[in-house]
């Protein structure tokens, strides 16, 4: 059996470019997880708090759909990764789509997911941040690497 490959994508990165590097080191036996954490949303349209300004309150619903929307997009985005992996004749079968709500730190929800399901590869784009939000907020990618033990992280830039 091949090595298992979890592809964190936020929808950001540019898909092109992980199917060029994915298509250079893929084995026919190896199976790729495209992963995506989307931040919980929801959350908010639980408040009812009469201190919530007058645009949330008005635009609650709109907000609130943001979460499905998101889902949507990535499900679109990794189907079309996973047929274009197909087409370089990777099997459908060893491609697998997986989406989840955000439960925690999305670089440890991340590193989780990898560690749970035995992952020997980690490969993540790197977002652009400007310099001062990255220093301040960090990025997705940094967190993973910085945390990541025992397994490899590639970062598509």
């Amino acid at each position: 059996m091949g090595q298992k490959i979890l592809i964190a994508l936020d929808g950001s990165e540019d898909a092109s470019k992980i199917i060029k590097y994915l298509s250079h080191i893929i084995h026919d036996d190896d199976e790729i997880t495209l992963y995506s954490v989307v931040p919980i949303i929801s959350a908010a349209c639980d408040m009812t708090d009469p201190s919530l300004t007058f645009f949330f309150n008005e635009n609650k619903t709109a907000f609130c759909a943001l979460e499905d929307e998101k889902k949507r997009l990535l499900r679109k985005i990794m189907e079309d990764i996973r047929a274009t992996l197909h087409k370089t004749g990777i099997l459908k079968e060893t491609i697998h789509l997986k989406i989840e709500t955000q439960e925690k730190n999305i670089a440890i929800q991340i590193l989780d997911k990898a560690k749970k399901g035995d992952f020997q590869t980690i490969i993540i784009g790197k977002r652009g941040l400007s310099r001062i939000k990255e220093l301040i907020m960090g990025s997705v990618s940094h967190k993973v690497v910085q945390l990541a033990r025992d397994i490899a992280v590639i970062v598509i830039s």
